[in-house]
């Protein structure tokens, strides 16, 4: 079922690089909303910088080439740029992380609220919580407790 969805959307490039810009922008907004999770956007970058290479990469490394002169005459045939990763998996690999790293921001148990066990953190929105009769306003940040007041 999956194959065939890839085997659907591989002719059609542009709309595929337009959806992984469409969820590659949700990302950042989202990460931007929540002043958080800048471990998971850190390591999206390096994961995409480790895809690219090989895209920009050639597949025969010249400097490794046994044919270090320009061909002079007709014996050899004329190669084209033939890319170390091909540009369909190169999206898949880049809309694949950048769905899993999405789906990581989802995740929003910190070990603050795990600490106080009376909260739970919802990325930095206002969650009020009942403790013995005392009703107080907690706000939480993603990695670190900014502090409550009593009502």
């Amino acid at each position: 079922r999956y194959q065939k969805v890839l085997d659907l959307v591989t002719p059609h490039a542009q709309y595929r690089w337009y959806f992984a810009a469409v969820l590659l922008l949700l990302f950042v907004v989202r990460v931007f909303i929540l002043q958080g999770f800048f471990v998971v956007a850190y390591a999206l970058g390096i994961y995409l910088l480790n895809l690219l290479i090989p895209f920009i990469s050639p597949h025969i490394d010249p400097e490794n080439d046994n044919t270090n002169v320009l061909p002079t005459g007709g014996v050899e045939e004329y190669r084209p740029f033939e890319r170390r990763l091909g540009e369909f998996k190169f999206w898949h690999g880049c809309t694949r992380a950048i769905s899993i790293a999405l789906f990581c921001t989802c995740l929003l148990y910190t070990s603050d609220a795990a600490d106080e066990e009376d909260s739970v953190d919802l990325g930095g929105r206002r969650i009020i919580k009942k403790k013995k009769n005392d009703i107080r306003v907690i706000y939480t940040c993603q990695y670190q407790h900014i502090g409550h007041h009593s009502i």
